[in-house]
């Protein structure tokens, strides 16, 4: 398995990066806004090259080593939604309460759900507005992403719900919620409630 997803994924992500790189190199025949979008691209897939490299490693051995590169928590949340507004989908943060303060494993899913919606905006309705609100407090963190409908007709692009159901499975891991659907306007979605599990196990220590 980890053989094939190296000739395959790995490959096609590194590829996408060099195209990127190529063309970007001659950005100046390239409109400002292009150039952007090719810097955006570039580090997408050169993040997912790393995670996914890490994915392989720990395939390779058969066991849950750590990663070699540090896994996503929200002090990436401003990159994220730097790429959905330099993709064309305007993106409005509402954040409250100690975000930095949550452990690990609760930032790193709700980076995941984070990345998943606005992923799913720049997929299926881009151009669209997307809402994303956070808070924490000292028991949980609740989020939410909505992406309203398409300003523009779009072509549906496949896909197999794969992105949604690793979250529902991550989140269910960490004793939390996640539901997600169509909105009435249009749009999409997704809810998710995720506890501190870090402070559960601080009082059950006490």
């Amino acid at each position: 398995m980890a053989r094939d997803m190296h000739d395959v994924v790995a490959h096609s992500l590194t590829l996408l990066v060099v195209h990127a790189e190529t063309v970007r190199a001659r950005s100046g025949e390239l409109p400002p806004w292009a150039r952007e979008r090719l810097d955006s691209l570039a580090a997408a897939g050169r993040q997912a090259t790393e995670e996914m490299r890490d994915l392989l490693a720990v395939l390779r051995d058969g066991t849950d080593t750590a990663p070699l590169t540090p896994a996503p928590t929200l002090s990436g949340l401003d990159a994220l939604v730097k790429t959905a507004r330099d993709s064309g989908n305007p993106v409005t943060v509402t954040a409250d309460g100690p975000l930095d303060d949550l452990p690990r494993p609760v930032q790193l899913a709700a980076y995941r759900i984070v990345q998943e919606g606005l992923s799913n905006g720049r997929r299926h309705a881009p151009g669209a507005r997307v809402a994303l609100h956070l808070r924490a407090t000292a028991t949980r963190i609740d989020l939410e992403v909505t992406s309203g409908a398409p300003p523009e007709p779009v072509t549906r692009m496949p896909g197999s719900g794969l992105g949604l159901a690793g979250l529902t499975e991550r989140v269910t891991a960490l004793g939390g919620e996640l539901g997600a659907g169509p909105t009435p306007d249009g749009g999409f979605q997704i809810i998710a409630a995720v506890p501190n599990t870090h402070q559960g196990h601080e009082h059950a220590h006490r």
